[in-house]
């Protein structure tokens, strides 16, 4: 049975992530097509052409997203969400309007054009500190109403040391989303889930928030903003560079592999070691705040949850280790810690006996 449904979930999630990258790399090829075929006169025509092509993609993506999440986890949510969150390809579109507008502006002045990407990544580099999305997540979220699971909440943030602006619940009870994050650089928010509150236990919500705790414990928010706003800086420079000044290929092709590739590279192949990295490091802490076994139990009720598999390939899933690893990880240190009650049990008695 465990067998049968892994087998199922990891379809589900290949079919999902299948669905996602393809609609992705159209979107992508196909604003690289317009950028690099646009012409001064009909700027704003051909981004109003590129945008209308689009749409009929972005709802058939969006309805099969859709049909997915009915089928395998049983969504409550309406099609219009799914059609909603489509819109997000279209933010792939806008760096290159960016792009050709900056050599515009630039009239073809290499040097001129270098001044300008620093100052576009670095306000892309701004609005991936500034996070909007926190705020509509303040917005759309309550305060935690259990006064037990808040007043537990705040004794394991003391504990840690750490001051946390508020322990936050959104309601993602129609997309059935069991999740929980932390947001927010200086007093740090703990958002949490309606549907993995209702689904855990008391003492498994407090794993899992320990969890997001250990990330603010160990600023790993912060450190991530710091690592990706120093490699997509150098990165961006480095390429437009070279392909500018010492290949002399152009300003659009130095302003693409600058922006995008920079993005792309910092984002899908060097981060993701990185966060990794962090999950594990904020597992073995909430652990050691609350119990191994209990923050174990939680992953796999969650992967059940979200109809995760529980060895995800990486490919689906960059930023986090597999259930099955996270699992194995927290097993040994339980064996530790078992090991390490015992020995002193041991070393006790013989201590009374003499």
């Amino acid at each position: 049975m465990q067998e049968r449904e892994e087998a199922t979930n990891v379809l589900f999630w290949r079919m999902r992530a299948t669905i996602g990258i393809v609609t992705g790399l159209i979107v992508f090829f196909t604003s690289l097509i317009f950028y690099f075929s646009s012409v001064r006169d009909d700027y704003f025509i051909e981004l109003l052409e590129e945008t209308l092509l689009l749409i009929p993609l972005l709802l058939v993506s969006s309805y099969l997203t859709y049909e997915l999440d009915m089928k395998y986890k049983k969504v409550k949510a309406g099609y219009s969400l799914y059609i909603r969150n489509s819109v997000s390809y279209l933010y792939i579109v806008v760096p290159f309007w960016i792009m050709s507008a900056v050599v515009i502006l630039s009239f073809g002045k290499p040097y001129l054009t270098f001044i300008y990407l620093d100052v576009i990544l670095s306000l892309i580099i701004t609005a991936i500190i500034i996070n909007v999305r926190v705020q509509i997540w303040k917005r759309i979220s309550k305060e935690i109403d259990s006064p037990t699971v808040l007043k537990r909440a705040k004794g394991i943030s003391e504990r840690m040391g750490i001051k946390v602006s508020g322990f936050r619940v959104v309601d993602w009870s129609k997309t059935k989303i069991a999740n929980a994050f932390q947001a927010g650089l200086f007093r740090p928010y703990i958002f949490v889930s309606n549907f993995l509150l209702e689904n855990l236990t008391e003492d498994e919500d407090m794993a899992i928030i320990a969890h997001e705790l250990a990330h603010a414990k160990r600023k790993h928010l912060k450190k991530t903003l710091i690592f990706v706003g120093i490699d997509i800086l150098v990165i961006g420079n480095t390429l437009f560079a070279v392909i500018v000044f010492l290949l002399n290929y152009g300003l659009r092709l130095g302003l693409a592999f600058g922006i995008t590739v920079s993005i792309f590279t910092t984002t899908y192949v060097l981060l993701p070691f990185l966060q990794r990295r962090y999950e594990k490091e904020a597992d073995l802490i909430a652990a050691s705040f609350t119990d191994p076994k209990l923050l174990s139990d939680s992953l796999l009720k969650i992967s059940r949850l979200n109809h995760s598999p529980l060895n995800l390939p990486r490919r689906l899933n960059l930023s986090h280790p597999s259930t099955n690893e996270r699992v194995e990880y927290l097993k040994e240190m339980e064996n530790d810690r078992d090991k390490e009650a015992n020995d002193m049990g041991i070393r006790s008695r013989g201590e009374l006996n003499h």
